[in-house]
């Protein structure tokens, strides 16, 4: 039985990615298959959801460093004795923050948005409303 390989690939690089999806590749990987879809014309639909994965891949690392941002200022914003209020509206604000990570992603793996910028609004606006606090609280 003969099995041919895609055009431009070796037999390492298909075994590779025979069986990989977008979650289990790396950004590179990721970001071949999509200039590989663009170049072919090929995708459509899912095409979109492999560039907001790719997105997703590079902006959601940098969401730890948000949250640290949101979440310093409110743990030291009420004092000892409002502790738990702090921490409940930190959990508040991060179930927000999952809600527009969610609400975005859906606008850029329908096309409605680009998708980079989509998976980086959740990060701006927190990141700038965690800055505000943080601002608050330093003074």
């Amino acid at each position: 039985m003969y099995v041919g390989l895609p055009v431009g690939e070796n037999v390492d690089q298909f075994l590779n990615t025979a069986n990989a999806d977008a979650y289990t590749m790396n950004s590179k990987q990721l970001s071949q298959q999509i200039h590989a879809m663009q170049v072919t014309g090929s995708g459509g639909p899912s095409l979109d959801s492999l560039k907001i994965t790719l997105a997703q891949k590079l902006a959601l690392p940098f969401s730890s460093f948000v949250a640290v941002l949101i979440g310093l200022p409110l743990a030291t914003m009420f004092g000892k004795k409002g502790r738990t209020l702090g921490i409940a509206l930190s959990i508040l604000l991060f179930f927000g923050y999952y809600l527009m990570m969610s609400a975005f992603a859906a606008l850029g793996k329908n096309a409605a948005m680009d998708p980079y910028l989509a998976a980086w609004i959740p990060n701006i606006v927190m990141g700038v409303g965690g800055a505000f606090l943080f601002r608050r609280v330093e003074r």
